[in-house]
């Protein structure tokens, strides 16, 4: 009777387990559990690229900000230096663009290519650290997240366009993938060596990376002071070598002018408050 009252409660657990579930959910799971996880994030983010590739001069029209972002690359891999305007591009994503054109070419499709699949990469790390983490337990909401990031508006005008952002994304996905790194020593490290580059990222990124750090330690209160101490640190060590740099190449004043007019998104948010409507760069009412 002993073993009868096991086998009950196991099978009263995972009906309960299962009518909390959506019926969306539901019907994943029965997929997912009868294939390998990884192969399913695998097959998704393969037709993610391939789809997008393909379709990438598409949608949208061609913007300033990638082209920006793509010049100091594709000036060098024809010969012209490499220069470094300190306005909307970055240092170190422009740099990482050269070996790509090498390889790729200059074309539009070829500059939103490398923005497509680090944003891919990015999905992939942040769907090992939620799994690592335990963020999401479920593996069939696991997969939900990836599809829903990828097919939200925001997101797919990021990945789609040539810019940063995906890098970005890359970034803040790894940070929170160290963060499931058992040792705490390599943890903590690792947490110093990501933080170093987000400045370089783009000046956005430092206050992503401080909200995050506050949230962690709202939901776990002390647990991870040290990690969340040590990467303010790093952060605050790699901005001030950015701003050496900048300032040594003689930018500094266009770098803050350039920062003095990014005071406009406190004005689309101030807008959005008072109007109920969220305008972004192209004053187009979403």
């Amino acid at each position: 009777s002993s073993h009868m009252g096991h086998a009950d409660s196991g099978v009263a657990k995972t009906f309960k387990e299962t009518i909390r579930k959506t019926p969306m959910e539901r019907k994943m799971t029965k997929v997912v559990d009868g294939t390998s996880e990884l192969r399913w994030v695998l097959l998704f983010l393969l037709a993610f690229i391939l789809f997008n590739i393909v379709t990438a001069t598409s949608y949208p029209f061609p913007d300033i900000d990638e082209v920006m972002i793509a010049e100091p690359a594709v000036n060098f891999v024809h010969g012209k230096g490499f220069g470094i305007r300190f306005s909307e591009i970055l240092a170190m994503y422009s740099f990482l663009l050269v070996p790509w054109f090498k390889l790729f070419g200059t074309s539009l499709r070829s500059i939103r290519s490398a923005e497509i699949v680090c944003m891919s990469t990015a999905f992939f790390v942040l769907w090992s650290a939620v799994k690592r983490l335990g963020i999401v337990t479920s593996a069939s909401s696991r997969l939900l997240l990836l599809l829903l990031l990828a097919t939200e508006y925001g997101m797919i005008f990021a990945y789609r366009d040539g810019r940063y952002d995906g890098f970005g994304a890359l970034l803040m996905a790894v940070f929170l993938w160290v963060m499931s790194i058992k040792e705490k020593r390599l943890r903590i490290l690792s947490l110093c060596a990501v933080s170093l580059f987000v400045p370089w990222a783009g000046f956005q990124y430092p206050p992503v990376l401080f909200t995050a750090g506050i949230v962690l330690l709202l939901l776990f209160r002390w647990t991870y002071w040290i990690e969340v101490a040590a990467s303010f640190l790093a952060n605050a060590v790699g901005g001030g070598i950015f701003l050496a740099v900048v300032y040594a190449s003689g930018r500094l004043s266009s770098l803050l002018k350039f920062l003095s007019i990014q005071q406009r998104g406190l004005i689309y948010i101030s807008n959005w408050i008072k109007t109920g409507k969220l305008v972004d760069h192209n004053y187009i009412p979403k």
